[in-house]
């Protein structure tokens, strides 16, 4: 039957999966062992009611991915751009969930983040799920005129492929206990030192901080 087949199928393509992941010595995920999963459920689904028309199987097949594919959409992080200004060098924060914030902005279906000359967004948008998605994420520089010029990403200082532009190396994200989730971003020339945070720049940022926060 049509889910014996496919239940076969997904044991085996799972199974290889986690082989595969095994000698590669990569990390475990749970994906693999879902899939075999889905896979004994529809093997088992098809020897226990052999008469299930064809229409039926193809539903009990696919409602599972359909149901992850759903769950997907929902969980998974937004796509957002980040605008910094001219000029801009150094390390620019995004806290999110600040109910003094600037609101959700949206641009063709992405988020908008307006970095200003001081480096601190605040915003009213929360960050889905905890996660960043770092892949799907743009950055530009945006000059007086609203001219924007794509910035060229970074993974992290050791994935520098060109130090001669300002470019984008990304942070880290987290949660301060005195102003909640945020994400940090750096920008600037890979070659100088962007990740000193010496105390004078700490009580710049604590200052802004407190005066936008009213505190």
């Amino acid at each position: 039957t049509i889910l014996i087949l496919s239940g076969l199928a997904l044991i085996i393509l799972g199974g290889a999966a986690n082989v595969w992941i095994f000698m590669i010595s990569a990390y475990p995920t749970y994906l693999y062992f879902i899939l075999m999963a889905i896979g004994l459920f529809n093997v088992l689904v098809g020897l226990l009611f052999g008469q299930i028309k064809s229409l039926w199987q193809v539903v009990i097949f696919i409602t599972p991915f359909l149901g992850f594919y759903i769950v997907y959409l929902l969980t998974r992080p937004s796509e957002d751009t980040v605008l910094i200004p001219e000029n801009f060098q150094g390390t620019a924060y995004i806290y999110y969930d600040q109910r003094n914030g600037i609101p959700q902005e949206y641009e063709h279906g992405r988020r908008v983040y307006r970095v200003p000359a001081d480096g601190i967004v605040l915003t009213q948008s929360s960050l889905k799920e905890g996660v960043i998605d770092l892949n799907g994420t743009e950055y530009f520089i945006e000059d007086a005129t609203h001219h924007r010029r794509r910035l060229h990403q970074s993974g992290s200082i050791t994935e520098v492929t060109d130090t001669g532009i300002v470019q984008v190396i990304y942070g880290d994200c987290g949660i301060s206990q005195s102003y909640g989730i945020y994400q940090t971003i750096y920008v600037g020339y890979p070659s100088r030192v962007l990740y000193d945070h010496n105390a004078a720049s700490e009580r710049m940022h604590d200052s802004i901080m407190h005066l936008r926060l009213g505190r």
